[in-house]
């Protein structure tokens, strides 16, 4: 008898909890961005690189500054566990399940957030249906693993302003440290969690106080983490940096304007003009290409000299910074690629980037620009700051104007993971729009 309760138990909580999976909107969210990857990895390009992978595959690469360690090791340990040829597959649909459960966290934060699940709905398929986010799955890059992780970073925010957890706070920072070690992109995120933290301790009640402290810890070991790596390419490159990578994208750019005489080192000035004027006809020869060359023949100057070129041509990089601003603001905000050739049709890739998501980056910056404008009202007014609105507005202006500086030959690659963002505050503007023809007398949270 006692057993045939049990079993009758067991079948219960099984049902239950199938009947839970059932009725989860989550579920057909999911089947529906499983369904389209399916299709997409299979008419398009279910495995490619770039001319970065082959970087992020050497794992000694680590030591000599030119990448950090969390990719590489991800990719040594996938490559032991399966050897070269099946690594790759596995690597794609490792990242997959990766952002279908970011899907999950991304759903979930705007359950959060609004408070309706149809719009969690909409906005999570919107996002996770994008050809020109799910492409870089299938590739040997950090986009899709650094799209995942400011998604879970993003959960964890939300969760923490609506519950202050003590563990989330903590998280928030550690989760950082992850991110800045996959992509040196992300190291702008420190001093926005550290304005963060710092405003939520002063604006913020007095009793909440001990959790932000866990939270300044967490952004505290973040901080550390990057010194202690910055010192370790230190010790074993001799340049305190993130990456040696900066100074190949400083290096790219100086030879792209043509501001390459350094009067510090007149040969290596000479030699990077002649493999400019040789390589000029080639498009493919930056950046790796000159970076071979350049590192090859100069193997102990080439980053100084990239990193004290700069100061003898200010007025050149300002203006080729200005001029290439001025054609970006013009650039749709995803990159073309993905949508350009999908399935083989450019008319219906062109239909299908104008449906999602055509925005140039001069409206996506209109668009902060409003919700800037909205949050800073919203303070004013209501005395209630939308934490955020706030932060999701500047996390995603802070990766564009990294991108710029950084790296202006790549720009769509190092904004791509804000790309999250924009979707998120389109789904708060839905959430007021909601509130404000909805109910007499009902407020938006943020």
């Amino acid at each position: 008898m006692t057993n045939q309760n049990e079993k009758q138990t067991r079948s219960g909580r099984l049902a239950t909890c199938v009947k839970k999976i059932l009725t989860n909107p989550l579920t057909y969210v999911l089947l529906a961005a499983i369904l389209f990857r399916v299709v997409y990895f299979h008419t398009l390009r279910p495995y490619s690189e770039t001319a970065d992978s082959p970087t992020y595959k050497e794992l000694g690469n680590i030591l000599t500054g030119l990448r950090t360690p969390i990719y590489p090791l991800l990719l040594a340990g996938l490559n032991a566990l399966f050897g070269e040829p099946l690594m790759n597959m596995v690597l794609v649909r490792l990242q997959s399940l990766a952002a279908l459960c970011a899907l999950g966290a991304f759903y979930y934060t705007i359950v959060r957030v609004t408070h309706r699940k149809y719009l969690a709905v909409i906005f999570t398929l919107w996002f996770g249906c994008q050809p020109g986010v799910v492409g870089y799955e299938t590739t040997v890059m950090t986009e899709s693993l650094s799209i995942s992780g400011v998604v879970f970073l993003v959960f964890l925010l939300a969760r923490y302003l609506e519950q202050r957890s003590k563990g989330d706070a903590l998280g928030i920072g550690l989760l950082t440290l992850f991110l800045i070690l996959l992509r040196p992109g992300f190291l702008y995120l420190i001093p926005v969690l550290a304005v963060f933290w710092v405003l939520q301790w002063f604006l913020e009640d007095k009793e909440k106080n001990r959790h932000i402290l866990w939270g300044i810890a967490g952004t505290a070991l973040s901080l550390a983490g990057v010194l202690a790596w910055c010192t370790f390419n230190f010790f074993s490159c001799g340049r305190f940096t993130l990456s040696v990578v900066t100074d190949i994208n400083l290096l790219h750019m100086l030879v792209l304007n043509g501001s390459v005489e350094n009067p510090e080192y007149p040969e290596l000035s000479e030699f990077v003009w002649n493999k400019m004027v040789e390589n000029q006809e080639d498009e493919s020869y930056l950046p790796w290409g000159a970076y071979e060359d350049i590192t090859a023949a100069y193997p102990d100057e080439w980053a100084e000299y990239a990193s004290s070129t700069v100061k003898y041509h200010v007025g050149d990089m300002a203006d080729y910074t200005i001029t290439k601003v001025s054609r970006l603001l013009k650039e749709p905000f995803l990159n073309d690629q993905p949508y350009v050739h999908l399935w083989y049709y450019t008319a219906f890739g062109q239909s299908v980037r104008t449906l999602l998501f055509n925005l140039s980056v001069v409206q996506v910056l209109q668009f902060l620009f409003v919700e800037l404008v909205y949050s800073f009202a919203w303070w004013a007014v209501k005395k209630k700051i939308n934490w955020l609105g706030l932060g999701l507005a500047g996390c995603t202006l802070a990766t564009m104007v990294t991108a710029v500086v950084g790296a202006q030959a790549e720009w769509y690659r190092l904004w791509l993971p804000s790309f999250p963002f924009l979707i998120l505050i389109a789904s708060l503007w839905a959430y007021r729009l909601c509130v404000w023809l909805g109910r007499p007398g009902e407020q938006p949270q943020a």
